[in-house]
């Protein structure tokens, strides 16, 4: 795709590419197989050639009736294969999809330098051996779910005598327990900040998976300014037909007054309303689906004033 727009339909779903051909490409897929259910998936992904390169990606569940089934946290499958072809790093952490085995006093050390690395923007979920039984494959099956989005690490027992050692039992994981270390965690950081499960058996329960998930998908929203973050595919439509907008102008403004030259102006004129009013419709959509989102909610609040 050179600089321009693309766009596909099929019955599963539809694709829609923005890219300037050099620096910038947003994508955005509607998965609608599960329409049947009041309800389908949209994933965006922007992705930056800058140095190092940067990628940023939203999952929606965007719903039309009631009855549609309640959305399941996690990441995109296709950020655990970008995670292994390509590789994705959180300031220095490799982002994999599969949980990091980490043992004896160098084991502690790397989660130490993970756990208070002060750039690191996603959480750190420690899973500690009961009485040497690890939850396999629970834990990479949880890896995979949430790559790019958290790390998960496995640790045995002189790391968890060490992660008490450290940072105080409050803040430390036992055996047979998972805890969640936020970003910016540090030696004096509220523990009740740092959520603790306890597991039993050699696997996860899906209770348990899903609430992992749950939190670690509620931190990722808390940044301070998530479209500057995570710019959405319509804020880089639109920075692109901005973008495109300029240069018809300028390519207008060169045109000289002959009648064959004010022809071509014409149409430079043409084309560029053509592309507002094409931004136009797509914000239109935009806030069509989010006044959905805020019509659900609000059908939600009222229910539970009544109830």
């Amino acid at each position: 795709v050179d600089g321009s727009a693309y766009h596909f339909e099929s019955p599963d779903g539809e694709v829609s590419i923005e890219t300037d051909g050099d620096l910038v490409w947003a994508v955005r897929f509607d998965d609608r197989k599960q329409m049947v259910g009041g309800a389908f998936w949209r994933v965006e992904i922007a992705l930056v050639s800058a140095k190092p390169p940067a990628i940023g990606l939203r999952l929606y569940q965007v719903r039309r009736s009631d009855d549609a089934p309640p959305p399941v946290s996690g990441v995109p499958k296709v950020l655990a294969s970008i995670a292994s072809e390509v590789g994705l790093s959180d300031y220095g952490i490799p982002l994999v999809p599969t949980a990091l085995r980490l043992r004896g006093v160098s084991g502690a050390d790397a989660l130490f330098r993970m756990l208070l690395n002060s750039n690191r923007v996603h959480p750190v979920i420690v899973v500690a051996t009961g009485r040497g039984v690890v939850p396999e494959p629970s834990v990479d099956r949880l890896a995979e779910r949430l790559v790019g989005a958290a790390h998960v690490v496995v640790i045995d027992d002189t790391i968890a005598d060490r992660l008490i050692s450290q940072f105080g039992r409050e803040r430390a994981v036992f055996g047979g327990a998972v805890r969640l270390y936020r970003p910016g965690f540090s030696a004096d950081a509220d523990p009740l900040l740092q959520r603790l499960w306890t597991y039993s058996g050699s696997q996860f329960s899906p209770y348990l998976a899903n609430d992992i998930s749950e939190e670690v998908c509620a931190i990722s929203l808390e940044a301070g300014d998530l479209e500057q973050r995570v710019p959405s595919f319509v804020a880089v439509r639109t920075q692109i037909g901005q973008s495109r907008l300029k240069v018809l102008r300028r390519q207008a403004e060169k045109v000289a007054s002959t009648a064959e030259e004010e022809r071509t102006r014409q149409v430079a004129i043409q084309r560029s309303l053509e592309v507002e009013l094409e931004q136009v419709r797509a914000w239109a959509l935009e806030l069509e689906h989010r006044n959905e989102a805020v019509e659900k909610e609000v059908r939600t609040l009222k229910s539970e004033r009544d109830d």
